[in-house]
């Protein structure tokens, strides 16, 4: 009988220790795996800020030249399947066609506010899920979160604003 309680010990320990170990491979894995796609959006957003504002930069100008090579540029970063791309994109082509324009202009840097709010707010979402959720879920939630803004930058005229239509705004409390 004294030599059965050590080795249930063990086989108990041995099973702890086992499904310890699976838990923290995917974990880490889960980690790994969120913090590399995280790494690649911020990438992204980098190179879609850069591509954009060289894009509005030319146009200002009307550099036909540069507006086509970034152009280019965002039709490579930006998927077709995506409406908010697409719109953005149209909007580079209706800029292209069209000589400088305000209100134009206004709408081409709310957009690029609008899909890079889009993209941060999804890599904040992915870095902060601890268990893994469905796309649908993540991109509802981002929806949700800047749909504000684009109805903002559709109805109205971006640049004349000072206060940012998002809700990143801290609220202050009232004082009793």
């Amino acid at each position: 009988m004294d030599e059965i309680v050590p080795i249930v010990t063990s086989c108990i320990a041995a099973v702890i220790s086992i499904i310890t170990l699976f838990y923290l491979i995917f974990s880490s894995r889960r980690t790994s795996i969120t913090q590399t796609i995280s790494k690649e959006r911020m990438d992204w957003i980098r190179q879609t800020r850069s591509a954009l504002m060289n894009f509005e930069c030319a146009y200002r100008n009307n550099n036909t030249e540069c507006m086509k090579a970034s152009k280019a540029l965002l039709e490579s970063l930006m998927r077709r399947d995506t409406p908010e791309y697409c719109m953005v994109l149209d909007h580079v082509r209706k800029c292209m066609l069209n000589e400088y324009n305000d209100k134009d202009y206004s709408m081409l840097i709310g957009l690029t506010s609008y899909i890079l709010s889009r993209a941060w707010e999804r890599v904040k979402i992915d870095g902060s899920s601890l268990m893994p959720t469905g796309n649908a879920y993540r991109n509802w939630k981002v929806s949700k979160k800047t749909e504000k803004l684009l109805t903002y930058v559709i109805e109205k005229d971006y640049l004349s604003t000072i206060v940012s239509p998002d809700d990143n705004q801290r609220k202050k409390k009232k004082k009793k």
